[in-house]
């Protein structure tokens, strides 16, 4: 018996003001659709698909699959023995990944699958197959986070690193400070960007709210790319340097399921276990600041 860590990400689910749709239609929408081709969301080389959705009382249970179709690896052997891997035009390989949909919190618990569908990939989808302006996905900071960020009068720094961007153009956002950073990865051609935004002696305040918009956007996740560091440094009242760290405050879920060892993959039951048990490990926290944010 061997065991496997799976994180779960959270995210709070954003919908246009005025849309008359809601997340919770959306999948009801696309989950009752024919099981075939027609649920495919073209995605470069790797098409999404929704690969099944269930409501189970106040939340939604489903799947969703990333299909890679091209820079295919091989089979190989552990005496060195290669070949490649057969598959018909319409085949290619699987990376799947779990989530879970509160209703009542608008939250969504995602498993964090490097290969698999991310953040961004998964609300591109249902934008399109829910025929709405927008989805976005917020990552849920803890309370400690909140606070902290609510005591800065002052932001005087602004650090972001982000590696493994393999393709900028199709990472464009809504956000400026996203755009301006990919920016400057096509110009030089980097794997990795790191940009450090300050006011150096100079008295005031960065934009705080670009800074926010910025960091959203990155901590929701930009396809195939991996952030590293995102640091804000500001001023409190009373004139005291405070620095946040914001990848350390999102709120994460470990869980670590036994695998047996000739298990060579983990079971679509395994995966929704384990984003079932995290959504209950964090459901007091996440719908306390719903309710705070409400009132």
């Amino acid at each position: 018996m061997r065991s496997k860590i799976i994180n779960i990400d959270f995210f709070e689910v954003i919908l246009p003001p005025d849309s008359v749709m809601t997340f919770n239609k959306i999948l009801e929408t696309v989950s009752q659709s024919p099981d075939d081709d027609s649920r495919v969301v073209d995605r470069g080389d790797a098409p999404l698909r929704l690969q099944a959705a269930k409501k189970e009382g106040h939340h939604w249970e489903g799947e969703m699959i990333r299909i890679r179709m091209k820079d295919l690896p091989v089979k190989a052997a552990i005496d060195g023995t290669t070949e490649p891997i057969e598959l018909e035009d319409n085949e290619g390989l699987g990376e799947e990944t779990a989530f879970l949909f509160s209703v009542p919190t608008k939250t969504l618990a995602l498993q964090r699958n490097r290969h698999g569908v991310s953040a961004s990939s998964f609300a591109s989808y249902f934008t399109k197959k829910g025929g709405v302006e927008f989805i976005e996905l917020h990552p849920i900071l803890r309370r400690d986070a909140l606070k902290e960020l609510a005591k800065m009068d002052l932001v005087r720094k602004f650090d972001v690193r982000v590696a493994s961007v393999t393709n900028g153009a199709a990472a464009r956002s809504q956000s400026a400070g996203v755009n301006a950073i990919l920016d400057i990865h096509d110009v030089f051609k980097a794997p990795s960007v790191s940009v450090s935004v300050s006011m150096k002696r100079k008295p005031g305040s960065l934009s705080l709210p670009q800074i926010m918009q910025t960091v959203k956007q990155f901590c929701k996740g930009i396809d195939n790319a991996v952030v590293e560091k995102i640091l804000i440094t500001g001023q409190d009242e009373d004139g005291e340097t405070a620095l946040l760290d914001l990848l350390k405050w999102r709120i994460v879920e470990t869980i670590v399921l036994p695998v047996l060892d000739d298990d060579r993959r983990i079971s679509a039951k395994d995966r929704r276990r384990a984003v079932n048990q995290a959504w209950e490990n964090k459901k007091g926290e996440i719908t306390s600041l719903v309710h705070a944010e409400k009132s």
